[in-house]
């Protein structure tokens, strides 16, 4: 019954109390009235969860942050990331070459010989003057082979060379066909689209000779023969089937552009060992303008000697715990004060600064790239040890398991299910008590419409008996 709208007036009449009283008193209103405690109680729960989420959430950005720190201290230790090469070529225009980590240092002379390439083969001899017409051919299905897969053309003596060359292009495999003019007639020609392994045709020589594939010797007509390619280096000869090498040096790439000596430098990248520190600043930066964007009362701020300062309430502030801030400050003393003695380094020595007036670190890259020039192994020894000193901490306070964050997240989460088991609970029992609503509701207009029976019945009669009937 809820949403039914009722003119009791034009059911009991003007100036009817009961009318009156329902009109006042619709079963919308009946109903809110019913379940309005509920209501409240379910507004209450549904914003705790909403707050509970958006914790869990600023929570986990905090994990993520920590964890990304950690795993930059623990790749700078471990050698994953401070053991950068890199590869130059004398003449890029006939190799390139990039080098991985343990890349054997030094200087290499190379020669290219020859460049990988596919076949090409067509264009021969034929009688063809017109690609779409009909070529008498026998009734036959020839293929093409490519090492060991092999590949179906079918052909009837309907069958046009310009059909010929779309049966190719779709049969799937790595060759391309075209109809070429050759003089005043038309052959067929057919592009490898691999390197290094020549193309076979079989089925029927007569056809393949027709078409301008196969010599009167039965032999293809190759435009470019399939070649691998070819370097020498220190008096042997390497090839592979395209134009990269991977064998020839340990880790190192080389991509071959044409033929030509070149030198091939190999030796560290300081450049990319710096970007592995500058990414180790910039991940504590972002924990901690997230650790101030969302646990933190107020809006950072950099006060200036003599000035006034207006701090600002920190609307983003999500977080009530004092231990994001706690664990930021504590880390913070650790780096800025940190000192390793076996090789006499801090972090300021290698050019990464704490920022005046707040914690966030900037790198000077020309100081960091000196020191990892001078001294790698001072440099990787230092966070070795460094990350040995705050590893624990950040572990402890951002870790999947046992961490400080992972039992705060327990806890909510385990709270946010009893909270949603409560909700489903008063949805219910919101739902029994609207239902009661809407019975006790039709129980009075029941109650009602007897009385009105009533009352009309006792209406007729004083009318009879006054009329003197």
């Amino acid at each position: 019954m809820s949403g039914i709208s009722l003119n009791f007036t034009s059911l009991f009449g003007q100036n009817n109390v009961a009318a009156q009283m329902l009109s006042d008193m619709p079963l919308t209103t009946y109903e809110s009235l019913a379940i309005q405690p509920l209501a409240q109680e379910l507004d209450t729960i549904q914003l705790q969860i909403q707050s509970l989420q958006q914790q869990n959430s600023a929570w986990q950005t905090l994990q993520s942050d920590a964890q990304a720190v950690l795993g930059d201290l623990q790749n700078l230790a471990n050698g994953n990331t401070l053991n950068a090469m890199t590869a130059t070529s004398s003449d890029p225009g006939v190799m390139n070459a990039t080098a991985g980590s343990d890349a054997p240092p030094g200087t290499y002379l190379m020669t290219v010989v020859q460049l990988a390439q596919a076949e090409i083969v067509g264009a021969g001899s034929t009688t063809i003057t017109n690609p779409d017409a009909s070529l008498n051919l026998t009734q036959a299905t020839l293929t093409i082979g490519w090492g060991t897969s092999q590949f179906s053309i079918a052909v009837t003596p309907s069958t046009t060379l310009n059909q010929i060359v779309t049966a190719i292009n779709q049969s799937g495999g790595p060759f391309v066909a075209q109809a070429v003019q050759v003089g005043s007639d038309y052959a067929l020609e057919v592009f490898g689209t691999q390197t290094a392994t020549s193309l076979t045709f079989g089925g029927s020589s007569t056809a393949w000779q027709a078409l301008g594939i196969l010599n009167s010797s039965g032999q293809p007509n190759v435009v470019q023969a399939a070649t691998s390619a070819e370097i020498q280096f220190q008096g042997n000869t390497v090839t592979s089937s395209t134009d990269t090498f991977s064998s020839v040096l340990p880790n190192v790439n080389l991509q071959v552009q044409a033929l030509g000596s070149v030198t091939i430098t190999v030796g560290p990248d300081y450049g990319a060992d710096a970007q592995a520190v500058q990414k180790f600043a910039q991940d504590w930066n972002q924990w901690v303008q997230d650790t101030y964007k969302l646990a933190f009362g107020t809006q950072p701020f950099t006060a200036t000697a003599g000035s006034s300062v207006t701090v600002s309430l920190n609307s983003n502030q999500v977080i009530q715990s004092p231990v994001p801030m706690m664990e930021v400050n504590q880390v913070a003393a650790q780096l800025a004060t940190f000192i390793d003695h076996a090789s006499g380094y801090s972090l300021g020595d290698l050019g990464v600064q704490f920022q005046n007036g707040s914690f966030t670190l900037s790198v000077n890259t020309a100081t960091l790239e000196s020191q990892l020039s001078s001294n790698l192994n001072g440099v990787q020894q230092f966070f070795v040890t460094l990350a040995s000193t705050v590893g624990q901490s950040l572990q402890d306070f951002a870790g999947s398991v046992n961490s400080t964050i992972s039992q705060v997240l327990g806890q909510d989460n385990q709270q946010i299910s009893q909270d949603q088991q409560q909700v489903a609970t008063l949805q219910t029992e919101e739902q029994q008590t609207m239902q009661s609503a809407q019975n006790q509701y039709l129980a009075f207009l029941q109650a009602l419409n007897q009385m009105m029976a009533q009352q009309n019945v006792f209406q007729a009669l004083s009318s009879t008996l006054s009329s003197g009937g």
